[in-house]
């Protein structure tokens, strides 16, 4: 388990690739059952339990059939299973480093005054987890599908922007 835990950080250093993990079913059930969960845990701060649990609910699914789509596409369809277990292991590992920095924002510990620096350095940090997270997502499609990295630098940011629209449009409806 370590050694798969280490391959999926060394996916999020850029060092190991998609296709370096093994193509296992099961693998991607649990990556994408701890990606869910691990997803719901970043939503629930600040928000009601039912509402992060439809925020994870229509993220993974996003995610992984987006990621079907553009295979499909490429006519790379083979490749969707370590593809899949590559994103949701990577998001994991950004879910479980974006966990303590968004209970931390969300603790009510600041001041009502205004914006302190130390919330101001952990939207940064967040914002910047962010940025790393759509590097990943890219390093992870150009492998996949074959791509520039600067091409695939621009599927991710479409995947990512399409689960944000999405989320908001479905959790905005609700209220």
């Amino acid at each position: 388990m370590t050694a798969l835990l280490r391959q999926f950080f060394r996916i999020c250093l850029l060092r190991d690739r998609p296709q370096d993990l093994p193509a296992a079913g099961v693998l991607l059930g649990f990556c994408i059952g701890v990606y869910f969960a691990t997803g719901v845990c970043v939503a629930w701060p600040g928000r009601e339990f039912g509402e992060a649990v439809l925020i994870s609910l229509m993220d993974t699914p996003i995610l992984l059939g987006f990621t079907a789509f553009l295979l499909a596409v490429r006519s790379h369809t083979e490749r969707w299973l370590q593809t899949a277990t590559a994103l949701a292991g990577a998001g994991t590992v950004f879910n479980l480093i974006a966990i303590p920095m968004v209970l931390l924002i969300n603790m009510g510990s600041f001041s009502d005054g205004g914006i302190t620096l130390w919330q101001s350095l952990l939207e940064l940090s967040i914002l910047t987890l962010l940025i790393w997270n759509i590097a990943v997502i890219g390093f992870i499609y150009r492998h996949a599908l074959e791509l520039p990295f600067l091409a695939a630098l621009v599927v991710a940011f479409a995947n990512v922007g399409l689960s944000v629209y999405l989320i908001n449009l479905t959790v905005n409806a609700r209220t």
